[in-house]
């Protein structure tokens, strides 16, 4: 995070928690990847991060779809 702030020179910390958040969800959507044994990121695996972080809006923002990780892994598995 250190070299991401710095980067971005006068970032407020709202901004620098946000790009934090991205890559912790970034970092998990590879590690969904490779623990599902697939070759790329896709959007399943994204999906799959979402779900996964802590105070985010965004998994709220899916949880109140019902989209969770449990869901997104049998779409995956049907789809094959």
């Amino acid at each position: 995070m250190v070299t991401v702030s710095s980067m971005l020179g006068h970032a407020s910390p709202s901004t620098t928690a946000t790009i934090y958040s991205h890559e912790i969800a970034a970092a998990k959507a590879k590690a969904e990847a490779e623990m599902l044994k697939d070759s790329f990121i896709s959007i399943e695996h994204i999906l799959l991060a979402m779900t996964q972080l802590d105070n985010s809006n965004i998994k709220s923002f899916l949880a109140r779809f019902k989209v969770q990780k449990d869901t997104i892994l049998k779409v995956k598995e049907e789809a094959k």
